[in-house]
């Protein structure tokens, strides 16, 4: 259990105290979801490991959630980088 929320069969449990202050939102566990890429439709699996890592690690807000999936997330930031670039 975290901060008495019970911890499912195979879940990784949650640092919140890594996690960005968020009252209702923190994360509790991780466990692998599965998900469709808002750009191209692809399903996906955001796993448990890369979750924990995106909120505990580079502290991103709890309620966020995965919607792309992997190639287009590398398109998107190839663009990104592109256009940072093109502005120097």
């Amino acid at each position: 259990m975290v901060n008495g929320v019970e911890i499912p069969k195979g879940a990784i449990p949650a640092d919140i105290s890594k996690q960005i202050p968020a009252g209702y939102s923190n994360r509790y566990y991780y466990k692998d979801r599965e998900f469709t890429c808002v750009e191209c439709g692809t399903v996906e699996v955001w796993t448990a490991k890369a979750q924990q890592w995106y909120f505990e690690v580079i502290k991103a807000h709890p309620a966020s959630e995965a919607t792309h999936c992997s190639e287009c997330r590398k398109k998107r930031n190839k663009a990104k980088e592109e256009q940072r670039r093109h502005m120097d």
